[in-house]
């Protein structure tokens, strides 16, 4: 059951990236350049302790509050980031990192595996009436985000 658990993940997110890919060529987006670019450079962690330091914080005080937000493996939390982002529209990369550097600022639980916590997310950024569809995406990621795992 594992196994088909880990291949309708990667299945999903294949299929994410190659219509984000899609979506932005045809905006005129070279997508190998831009966006690849912006995440590999940095890892989710290093995205928000520099988030934090432009806030005011020291380096050190930043460093610590990343690290007891996320007790998983970065890849994972860049991949259950995606799967959410991919969910539901209007909702950017940059707007939803300075969302969570304030979550992690205020010490607040960052789960990207509970369906209330993305309902939450996803109402603090988009105050709109979350769409029926929407919501049941939203659903689908937290149950993938729950079956995704370190090997």
């Amino acid at each position: 059951m594992n196994a088909k658990i880990l291949i309708y993940a990667t299945l999903f997110l294949i299929g994410n990236i190659t219509l984000t890919a899609q979506e932005l060529n045809r905006e005129g987006i070279n997508f190998s350049e831009n966006i690849t670019q912006s995440f590999i450079r940095k890892g989710v962690a290093d995205e928000l302790k520099e988030r934090l330091l432009n806030r005011g914080l020291d380096d050190e005080a930043a460093q610590d509050l990343v690290k007891n937000s996320f007790n998983e493996n970065e890849i994972l939390t860049f991949i259950k980031i995606n799967n959410y982002l991919s969910a539901v529209e209007d909702i950017e990369y940059d707007t939803l990192m300075e969302h969570l550097a304030t979550k992690v600022l205020f010490k607040k639980e960052i789960n990207f595996e509970s369906y209330d916590n993305l309902i939450g997310i996803t109402r603090d950024l988009n105050p709109k009436v979350i769409k029926p569809q929407t919501l049941d995406k939203l659903s689908k990621v937290a149950d993938i985000n729950k079956n995704l795992y370190s090997v």
